[in-house]
């Protein structure tokens, strides 16, 4: 749950409209739009530095690309999982996740060739008629804004992840996939980058699938390009005929390259809260609730969900609005219906607070909702509960005891807050990778720590070698 307002993405309609006649400013303009939506749904690492590094590396390569009639930009998800991907009109994307696992500038070049080159073959605006690009989670119109019955599948399925990265990107074709990969290494190589890097970058995100799943197949690089021992060969075969240019990288070894990932966030990002078993701590908007113990829970940048272990009923909070007055968005809402809803005043803690239960249509059939709006520090926080009218009743309590559990953290809890940075550490003369693991407090085992560094596990270490390393610190409230 992030701090600031959030828009839930729109699908693209362009049924009838012939795609490939679509003019390039038409292009831009949905790739604009899409860009919005990743922003509101994913966010963007804000850290200049790194961000500028990335966008300097992907300008070279995409200044060698065909297509002059689109201005290349690219961005850095707030995404934990390795990932990269490409909207229409040149916006370019790769996650925090996969910046953790590149191991050279070659590399990144690599994967920024590669989906400039989907750009290049208008491949993304080419999945936008079949459906749009991005299928974000999408709210309950009207009373029960604050409930998304999709994620409540996914919370009582237990598959949150795409819930919590709020996007799910439309696979390429294989021929697709081929063709932008030949497209990327050309690209690179004529940047003056070694074009094998890429197959090599492959072969780490296969290691990693297998150390995440057990399985070396069922990893999808970007969420839709295998990284198959195929496509690891042919994008080296097709390396191996192509000469690089002539240019310097921007970071000169592999050391100042790794400088440039040093503090990397790591996994979950807790400025947008986090769980401590059934407690959701946010640190930025300095409150805190507590669900039911055994819930399951999910937190999204839209809002915090909860939902009992059997779906039944499900609990979210979010912000409703700014203001002081809890009391203003059931107003809103009476303006705008036609049977007004009571609000009764309530006190939680010294918080005030307005709550209203009612009766509504769901795609589940007919729903009790039971609403809480508190003002809190400038903003209104609605949390809101539903479950079937015949069962509601017998959840009233649990559901209620969300609300009535908001407060302000303690200077404690806000101490017991954890983040996970990437770090570079430097190996002593005669250490092994399990021994520096061990040393540096590594949250990761050794075999993690080799596959991100590309090197075996039993990898012979030279002194002063420097090998990223996640390790968990205290977390830094930062805007």
């Amino acid at each position: 749950m992030r701090a600031h307002g959030l828009r839930l993405a729109s699908a693209l309609l362009l049924s009838g409209l012939a795609l490939g006649c679509l003019s390039t400013a038409k292009e831009t303009e949905i790739g604009a739009e899409e860009a919005k939506n990743v922003a509101a749904s994913i966010g963007l690492v804000q850290d200049s530095a790194l961000v500028d590094y990335v966008a300097a590396v992907g300008a070279r390569v995409a200044a060698h690309a065909k297509r002059v009639d689109v201005a290349y930009q690219f961005f850095v998800a707030d995404a934990q999982e390795p990932n990269a991907f490409a909207l229409p009109g040149g916006f370019i994307y790769v996650t925090r996740g996969l910046l953790a696992l590149v191991n050279s500038e070659d590399e990144l070049a690599g994967v920024l060739g590669h989906e400039i080159g989907h750009v290049e073959a208008r491949h993304s605006l080419k999945r936008v008629g079949v459906a749009s690009p991005f299928a974000i989670a999408t709210g309950l119109a009207g009373f029960a804004a604050g409930i998304v019955s999709p994620t409540l599948g996914r919370v009582v399925a237990g598959t949150t992840g795409a819930v919590t990265e709020g996007l799910v990107v439309a696979p390429f074709s294989r021929s697709q996939e081929r063709q932008a990969d030949a497209i990327g290494l050309g690209l690179a190589a004529s940047a003056g980058y070694d074009p094998a890097a890429l197959s090599t970058f492959l072969e780490t995100l296969g290691r990693e699938g297998a150390l995440q799943t057990g399985k070396e197949e069922s990893f999808h690089f970007l969420a839709s390009h295998p990284t198959t021992p195929e496509r690891v060969r042919k994008t080296a075969r097709q390396a191996g005929g192509m000469t690089p240019g002539a240019a310097a990288p921007i970071a000169q070894s592999r050391g100042h390259f790794l400088e440039k990932l040093d503090g990397l966030l790591v996994g979950p990002d807790p400025a947008g809260g986090v769980f401590q078993e059934h407690v959701f701590l946010h640190p930025l908007l300095d409150f805190t609730v507590s669900f039911p113990p055994g819930w399951k829970t999910v937190n999204t940048r839209q809002a915090v969900y909860g939902a009992d272990p059997t779906g039944t009923a499900v609990v979210s909070v979010r912000i409703a609005g700014a203001g002081s007055d809890p009391a203003e968005p059931l107003r809103r809402i009476n303006e705008e219906s036609r049977q007004p809803l009571e609000g009764t005043p309530v006190k939680v803690g010294s918080l005030s607070g307005v709550r209203s239960r009612v009766d509504t249509r769901t795609e589940r059939g007919i729903e009790t909702v039971d609403v809480t709006w508190l003002a809190y520090d400038g903003n209104i926080y609605q949390v809101t509960g539903a479950a079937p009218r015949k069962q509601a009743d017998g959840f009233l309590a649990p559901i209620r005891s969300v609300s009535e559990s908001f407060r302000r953290l303690t200077p404690a809890e806000l101490r017991s807050i954890r983040e996970v940075r990437l770090r570079i550490a430097r190996a002593r003369k005669g250490e092994t990778l399990p021994s520096l693991v061990e040393r540096v407090k590594s949250v990761w085992p050794a075999e993690r720590v080799a596959v991100a560094n590309a090197l075996a596990t039993d990898a012979s270490l030279e002194a002063n070698q420097p090998l990223k390393v996640p390790v968990e610190e205290v977390f830094k409230p930062r805007s």
